[in-house]
Formats: structure tokens, sequence, C-alpha cells
């Protein structure tokens, strides 16, 4: 019993110092990982390699696979993404970042980042 007591004494003093282990979930309003196959996650890749294709003269884009995703909730979404694109060129990886809007049908394309 002693022992016990000691250990919860010990445990609240960490607890209370501030050096307790970071929480584990998502920050409020921050992203967080998504499933790549979600249609909406689809949906939005799409988006991006067709608004990257109308925006440039060449290379012309394919998707090749959505390598990763994560969704954050604003008045809408912002679906931020790791494509892996192929082209004449070769194969790129970009990051992208596509707002979607349901209620308005509203897409667009925020930023794209080559990593």
């Amino acid at each position: 019993m002693k022992m016990f007591l000691r250990s919860l004494g010990v445990s609240l003093a960490i607890l209370s110092s501030g050096i307790a282990p970071a929480a584990t979930s998502p920050v409020l309003g921050g992203y967080i990982a998504v499933d790549t196959f979600q249609p909406e996650v689809v949906g939005a890749a799409h988006f991006a390699v067709f608004t990257l294709n109308q925006e440039a003269t060449s290379p012309v884009y394919k998707l090749e696979t959505i390598i990763s995703a994560e969704s954050q909730i604003v008045a809408g979404v912002n679906y931020r993404l790791t494509l892996l694109l192929s082209s004449q060129a070769g194969e790129q990886i970009k990051e992208v970042v596509v707002f979607h809007q349901a209620w308005t049908h509203t897409w667009q394309l925020l930023s794209v980042k080559d990593i």
C-alpha cells in the first residue's frame, strides 16, 4: 500500500509539472491522416492533376498513386495530398492542397510543391 501511494504521488507530481507525454489526439483545426482510398480524397487528387494539366503547357501529368492524404476541416475541407505523378519527363512527387466545399460545389487547388 505504501509503495502504491508513493508511485501515485510521483505520477501526480509528473502530471502537474507538465512533463506528461504529449497528447495523441489531433490538434483542433489541424490536419489529420485519412485513407487514401476515400472517394473524396481520390476526387481531390484527380482535380489537382486536372488543374495542373490545365495550367501547364507541358508536361502532361498522370496520377500514378496517392502516397498520403490528410484532411483539415475549415469552411469545407482542405486535402493535403502527396501524389506520385508521371509524365513524358518521368516520375515526380508533388504535395498539393485542394480545397473542397461540397454545398457550393467549389474546388480549388491552393498550393503545389515539388518534393
